[in-house]
């Protein structure tokens, strides 16, 4: 083997003299500064404080704790209707 063999490309592989330049990727331009993907956006969404109630008092917790809460009382209440039956 030669230091040559990955100019002319071969075995399903492209040329590399023709690949990208120095200094200079295949995109220039790429993702925009401050772009947000799907998971900043529901984190963002997720970590917003809501405010609570809970026996009567007033709290705030992230909406995601919020939703969690939700979840336990209402299989809480099933579990209550179930074993009542």
């Amino acid at each position: 083997m030669s230091a040559n063999d990955g100019a002319n490309g071969g075995d399903g592989r492209p040329q590399n003299d023709g690949h990208f330049k120095p200094g200079c990727s295949g995109n220039p331009t790429g993702r925009p500064t401050g772009a947000l993907n799907l998971k900043t956006d529901l984190d963002k969404t997720l970590k917003k404080r809501v405010a609570l109630r809970e026996n009567g008092k007033l709290r705030y917790a992230s909406r995601l704790e919020g939703m969690l809460l939700n979840t336990r009382r209402r299989r809480r209440a099933t579990q209550r209707l179930r074993a009542n039956c």
